[in-house]
């Protein structure tokens, strides 16, 4: 689930992507309320592209008059901008698609493009989780009606895995106008009644 133009870019080994994904998840300690390593580096691949960390923003609520206003602002992105304006995050990398948007933070850490995918209302955490681990049929399968097909990366064609009376959209289950509550990837699976897979039998 990668976005990126370098197609060519060298693959690493499982236990650097491990280390990278640690010494990010240290730098912005404090700055989440939840954090998760995604994408190949989850499923245990051998060696990977990139790595991918999902996140839920920490707010922080400051007094703004003598009145009780307040404001709350994501010690995240303060976080990733200090990161980012100190170049521990390189975000203007060449060879690197540019994102700093509030929900996605693209930049190379120590020579490795690293993914920072940020959950904000109406993304649930569990969808997100699921959907960035990937892999990207996989994904793709998910989030397919079951009365569809689609089409694979290597050509091939499976049916869709969701049920046809729920709407993914934004990281998010809907059934009408109704978002349903998906906290955990278990209750994803739950809701669209699909088996459990672990992230390295993905595929």
């Amino acid at each position: 689930m990668n976005s990126t133009v370098a197609t060519d870019r060298p693959r690493i080994p499982l236990a650097d992507a491990d280390q990278v994904a640690r010494e990010i998840i240290c730098h912005l300690d404090g700055a989440y309320e939840r954090i998760l390593v995604v994408g190949s580096t989850r499923r245990r691949v051998e060696t990977v592209h990139d790595v991918e960390l999902l996140v839920v923003p920490k707010y922080v609520t400051q007094t703004t008059d003598l009145f009780g206003g307040a404001t709350s602002t994501s010690a995240l992105e303060e976080r990733c901008s200090e990161l980012r304006d100190t170049r521990v995050f390189v975000a203007d990398a060449p060879g690197v698609r540019k994102s700093w948007g509030p929900r996605l933070k693209r930049f190379m850490y120590h020579g490795v493009q690293t993914e920072l995918y940020i959950v904000l209302p109406p993304a649930q955490f569990g969808l997100a989780c699921v959907i960035r681990t990937g892999p990207a049929d996989y994904a793709h399968q998910l989030v397919t009606p079951r009365n569809r097909t689609m089409q694979t990366f290597a050509g091939g064609k499976r049916s869709g895995l969701c049920p046809p009376e729920f709407q993914i959209q934004h990281l998010g289950i809907y059934h009408g106008a109704d978002l349903i509550p998906t906290p955990e990837e278990s209750d994803v699976f739950r809701v669209l009644g699909v088996p459990t897979f672990p992230p390295e039998s993905r595929r």
